[in-house]
């Protein structure tokens, strides 16, 4: 083994905590376990526990959510926004095209391939309570995409963003140590974070991380499934879905081992440049007038009931619709916001808190709205012309 392969790995192990590592790593181990030997009885807890989420603490994370955008509208107009995360003088690693591919795949770009043309034919068919419109209608159309636009706009990003920039700021102004507990610093103050009685935190963040990150590999290795069958006919069975599973995560990993520039960046390079050109083909060969004022009337909707959307939890006639749909992706989001902030201070050094919010709420969003209204308002098209 070479000098610099025994220095890298001898840098990995000593950025390692073995308290969070093996504690993440048994309680996911336990949690596996236990799913697997006791399917029935798993599923009927996290079904219960799901429901209690959201017909109990709903509020909770729509407040969560709804303030998280709001501080974030705020960092991009207010005086913080001017503060730079690094040094005076320091320039950014990255170019800006890059750091937005980067914040983009990170952030949202599994989702989008399923839910893209799909989220928005759920609520086409259920019609969402808030607009009162009958399933299936003209009317659902728009409102279709419209909720669709609620779920995979500056909200999640919001949820990412309110994590990273503190994160950032206490590492890059404050010398802070690179971990999710630091999102506590203006809490507890950044000499204590290396103390013992902080690693739980540490702990509880990484495992809630995992639990974000199984639903979207469970989301993503199901869709592929589901797409090979449907289109072959071709059924895997449990080996195909572990084979598939661990094929992930060996490029995952790969790519995460040759680093930041030359893994991580050139593979979102290249997924922000798919992602353009499979939109670019949809909208030119697609029902462009359609598309168009759908979504014209969908983002105008967006725009002006926002607030009212945010805060819908449909109180008086149940909240099942909007804990299922609403709720869950808030949870999901805010899952993820402790892996996604950690990323998010890595590539943001030498830039100011106003360019990161920015790339993060609009630039993301500028992206995958126009995704959601070609391929989402194409699959509606498909629908109510029975074509």
């Amino acid at each position: 083994m070479s000098a610099d392969s025994e220095s890298a790995i001898a840098a990995l192990r000593d950025e390692i905590d073995p308290f969070v590592f093996l504690g993440g790593a048994i309680a996911t181990i336990i949690a596996i376990g236990y799913i697997a030997a006791r399917p029935g009885a798993a599923g009927e807890f996290l079904t219960n526990a799901n429901t209690f989420l959201w017909s109990e603490l709903g509020w909770v994370f729509l407040w969560a959510m709804f303030l998280a955008v709001a501080f974030c509208l705020w960092l991009l107009v207010g005086p913080w926004g001017k503060i730079k995360l690094g040094g005076p003088d320091e320039e950014p690693e990255f170019s800006y095209t890059s750091f937005l591919a980067m914040l983009f795949s990170a952030g949202l770009s599994t989702g989008l391939v399923f839910y893209g043309p799909a989220e928005a034919l759920f609520h086409y068919s259920s019609g969402p309570p808030y607009f009162g419109a009958e399933a299936e209608s003209a009317a659902a159309v728009p409102d279709a995409i419209q909720y669709t636009m609620l779920h995979w706009g500056i909200s999640p990003w919001s949820a990412y963003l309110i994590v990273g920039v503190t994160i950032a700021y206490y590492v890059h102004r404050k010398g802070a140590p690179i971990k999710p507990s630091t999102v506590f610093a203006p809490f507890i103050g950044v000499e204590n974070l290396d103390k013992k009685w902080v690693k739980p935190l540490d702990l509880l963040m990484v495992i809630v991380s995992v639990g974000g990150v199984a639903v979207s590999l469970g989301f993503v290795v199901t869709q592929f499934l589901g797409g090979i069958s449907y289109n072959y006919g071709v059924e895997v069975g449990n080996l195909g879905t572990i084979l598939v599973t661990v094929g992930l995560t060996v490029g995952f990993t790969i790519s995460a081992a040759l680093g930041v520039k030359r893994g991580i960046r050139r593979v979102s390079t290249f997924n922000m440049y798919l992602f353009l050109f499979l939109l670019a083909v949809a909208f030119v060969f697609g029902p462009t007038s359609f598309l168009l004022n759908t979504g014209t009337e969908a983002l105008g909707g967006y725009i002006n009931s926002f607030v009212d959307m945010s805060l819908y939890s449909n109180s008086a006639n149940g909240a099942e619709w909007v804990g299922s749909w609403t709720v869950f992706y808030w949870a999901w989001w805010f899952s993820f916001a402790p892996m996604i902030g950690i990323f998010i201070t890595r590539i943001c050094r030498g830039r100011t808190i106003r360019q990161v919010v920015f790339a993060g709420l609009i630039g993301t969003t500028a992206a995958s709205f126009p995704w959601f209204i070609v391929m989402g308002g194409s699959s509606l098209w498909v629908q109510t012309r029975g074509t």
